[in-house]
């Protein structure tokens, strides 16, 4: 028996739940032409929401990724005394974050898309890259993470190892935490932990029951 199939962004995807296949929901920056794109991908000894929640959690990156991209973002706001301005917006299918410093032109957006992508639009703050996560489930401890990277510029190319070697220094801390994600939690939540708490309550409204039907998911 065939399964209705699409190919997105020079990714197969695949509808593996009942009834007539719905068409994906993907963000408009995966509709470009496959050359656009450099696709990486590693299997992570980890449950998938574990990834997209690490992905979701903005405020770790100019700390844990100081010395690559991280920097970019979190230098210029210490060097100016800035704090931190946060919208979220919630849509039928996504939430997306925009970030900003309150007095000086810098910032940071991303987007989670339901169930599994997590858009991180660096494009936005100069650098010519938009970079999308999907944290795909292989089993229960397993995950295949696959990274594509829209390029934006000719030359962004060779800025593709800048940003693949500091995403995956994530793995080890990942890695040591057992199981999906909690529905709740013990941990002193700060605002900014907003986002995260949304896709909590999200995936164990949803994902976590039997009953929901699960959306498409992109294969390699």
């Amino acid at each position: 028996m065939g399964l209705p199939t699409r190919i997105i962004a020079g990714l197969v995807w695949v509808f593996t739940g009942q009834g007539e296949a719905a068409e994906p929901q993907v963000p408009e920056s995966l509709m470009r032409s496959p050359d656009s794109y450099f696709i990486h991908h590693e299997v992570w000894n980890a449950h998938w929401t574990r990834l997209i929640e690490n992905a979701m959690d903005y405020v770790h990156l100019p700390f844990v990724h100081r010395n690559s991209f991280g920097g970019a973002i979190g230098q210029p706001a210490i060097e100016a005394g800035s704090f931190a301005e946060f919208q979220i917006v919630q849509t039928e299918h996504s939430v997306q974050v925009f970030n900003r410093f309150h007095n000086i032109e810098s910032g940071f957006a991303f987007e989670w898309h339901q169930p599994n992508l997590v858009v991180l639009k660096f494009d936005e703050m100069g650098i010519p890259v938009r970079v999308h996560s999907f944290a795909i489930p292989i089993d229960s401890q397993r995950t295949r993470y696959l990274i594509a990277i829209q390029l934006l510029e000719p030359y962004a190319a060779e800025m593709v190892k800048d940003f693949i070697d500091p995403i995956v220094e994530d793995r080890v801390v990942i890695e040591s935490q057992n199981g999906e994600i909690p529905a709740t939690t013990e941990e002193r939540n700060v605002p900014t932990d907003r986002a995260t708490l949304l896709f909590r309550r999200w995936y164990h409204q949803t994902i976590a029951h039997p009953t929901i039907a699960r959306q498409a998911m992109p294969i390699s």
